[in-house]
C-alpha cells in the first residue's frame, strides 16, 4: 500500500509596484514650544488591505494633537490606539493607488497650537494570496490543490515553476501527477501566482512517497 506523508512549507515572494513617500513637513509657525518631532507610517510600505497607522514623536511641550487623515483627497475617520496621540490609525483599510496625507497638529498645556506636520505616502498594489488547500493520493495519483486570489480583485495566473516530470496544474488550481513505475522520496513542488499587474507570489511545498 502506498502511504503519503505530506509536508509543506511556504514561502511568499512578492514583487509590488514602488511606493512613494515625503519626508514629510511642518506648515507655518507659532510661539509654542509644541512640535511634531517625527512620523513614520506603519507599514512603511502599505499595501492592499493595510489599515494604516502612524507613530509620532513630540517635543515634551505637547499635551494632545488633532489629525486630519485625507485618502485620495476625502477625509477619513481613525483612531487613537494609545489614547496618547502618538499611535495613530486609519478605521478603513487601504487599496492599491491611494493617496494618502496626515496632518498633525500639536497643542501645548495652554492651548496653543504649535506648527502643522504633514506626511504623505501611497499604497501599492499586493500580491496574491495563496495557499495549499488539499494534497492526496488515490492508486497512482498524486492530487493537490492551491487557491489564489488577488487582494484588488483582478485576474491571476498560475505557473509550475517546480515538481517532478508530467506534473500538471490547470488555471482552476488543480494539480495532478500520475505516479512513475518506482516513484518514492520527497517531492518539492513550487507555483508561481501573477496578478494583471506583474505582482508574483510563489508557494512552496513538498509531499513525500514510501513504498
Amino acid at each position: 500500500m502506498n502511504a503519503l506523508k505530506t509536508a509543506f512549507l511556504v514561502t511568499v515572494i512578492a514583487t509590488v509596484c514602488c511606493v512613494l513617500f515625503s519626508p514629510g513637513s511642518a506648515l507655518g509657525a507659532g510661539d509654542t514650544g509644541a512640535r511634531v518631532l517625527g512620523v513614520e507610517f506603519q507599514p512603511l510600505r502599505p499595501m492592499t488591505g493595510d489599515h494604516l497607522k502612524v507613530n509620532i514623536n513630540f517635543s515634551e511641550e505637547v499635551v494632545r494633537a488633532d489629525f486630519k487623515w485625507l485618502i485620495n483627497g476625502e477625509e477619513a475617520d481613525a483612531v487613537d490606539l494609545d489614547e496618547t496621540d502618538t499611535v495613530v490609525k486609519l478605521e478603513r483599510a487601504i487599496a492599491s493607488g491611494d493617496k494618502i496625507e496626515v496632518t498633525i497638529t500639536p497643542y501645548d498645556e495652554e492651548g496653543a497650537p504649535g506648527p502643522m506636520f504633514t506626511k504623505k505616502t501611497s499604497c501599492g498594489n499586493a500580491g496574491p494570496e495563496m495557499k495549499l488547500v488539499r494534497q492526496n493520493l488515490t492508486g497512482e495519483t498524486y492530487e493537490a490543490e492551491v487557491e489564489a486570489v488577488d487582494p484588488e480583485g483582478g485576474k491571476v495566473a498560475l505557473t509550475l515553476k517546480q515538481g517532478p516530470p508530467g506534473m500538471k496544474l490547470r488555471q482552476d488550481g488543480r494539480i495532478t501527477w500520475e505516479l512513475d513505475a518506482g516513484a518514492s522520496g520527497k517531492f518539492p513542488v513550487k507555483v508561481s501566482a501573477k496578478d494583471e499587474a506583474g505582482a508574483e507570489t510563489i508557494l512552496s511545498f513538498s509531499f513525500s512517497i514510501n513504498r
